[in-house]
């Protein structure tokens, strides 16, 4: 069964989810009762999880299903520079330090980053069966997740820290699983109040760790709490530290 589309711009289909209801872009940006809206590429059937045969896509990683890869950062579109195996991130004593570069506690205004491109790539046509979304406005996130995992689920929100952390010898101190599924919905904020989602084709799992904060020549910063981190590994050998604000549905 092939489902129903309304062309939009020069991008090949979308839909617009509202509140459960299924519209148009047009007659969605024409309703005085919309409170959010999303981009949603939706085919026929549940979610269909692929292979991890990739192309490169404007700099990403992208398996040909349509998912994003674990390896890069959606905000700084650069592979993560915490990308590792497991146990160098979780295991107390472990070192770790996130560069600048990966935009870590930096969010840009709504316009000055990825999101355009991101929505382009939502909307490509790479992504059948896949629940990928692009999302500006908080208020549809939940919704999303629910609608593309098919239950109810549980948000966790990555903390900003109480000082900058980038640049900075972090040493691992405690970690404990946080949330561990088959499938788990990822929102990576782009842009201030825009998003970009999707649901990884393998199984994820996130830990929070509590770390220890050095400066960079080594000197401890005494009286300082630890801080604390999420790690989200797609598997034993390619894990990353989140980005403050990203968002997991589970």
């Amino acid at each position: 069964m092939e489902p129903t589309y309304q062309p939009v711009s020069k991008y090949e289909e979308a839909l617009l989810v509202q509140s459960g209801e299924v519209t148009t872009t047009t007659q969605a940006e024409n309703s005085s009762k919309k409170s959010f809206q999303f981009r949603l590429l939706v085919s026929a059937g549940l979610v269909t999880f692929c292979g991890v045969s990739a192309t490169i896509y404007g700099g990403w990683m992208k398996p040909k299903c349509g998912s994003w890869s674990q390896q890069s950062a959606f905000r700084s579109r650069q592979p993560y520079t915490t990308l590792a195996p497991r146990a160098s991130l979780v295991i107390p004593g472990k070192t770790i330090i996130i560069a600048e570069k990966d935009m870590f506690d930096t969010v840009v205004p709504a316009g000055e980053g990825f999101f355009d491109k991101g929505t382009e790539e939502v909307l490509s046509g790479d992504f059948d069966r896949l629940h990928a979304a692009a999302i500006e406005g908080v208020g549809g996130l939940q919704v999303w997740a629910e609608k593309a995992l098919g239950r109810s689920v549980n948000r966790f929100v990555v903390p900003r820290p109480s000082m900058e952390l980038p640049g900075k010898i972090l040493v691992v101190k405690s970690a404990r699983s946080l949330v561990m599924s088959d499938q788990l919905g990822l929102v990576h904020q782009v842009e201030d109040n825009r998003y970009l989602c999707h649901v990884p084709p393998e199984k994820c799992d996130i830990t929070e760790i509590k770390v220890g904060v050095s400066q960079s020549d080594g000197t401890n910063l005494m009286e300082h709490e630890d801080e604390t981190l999420y790690v989200a590994c797609h598997n034993e050998l390619e894990c990353h530290v989140m980005n403050v604000a990203d968002e997991i549905y589970g």
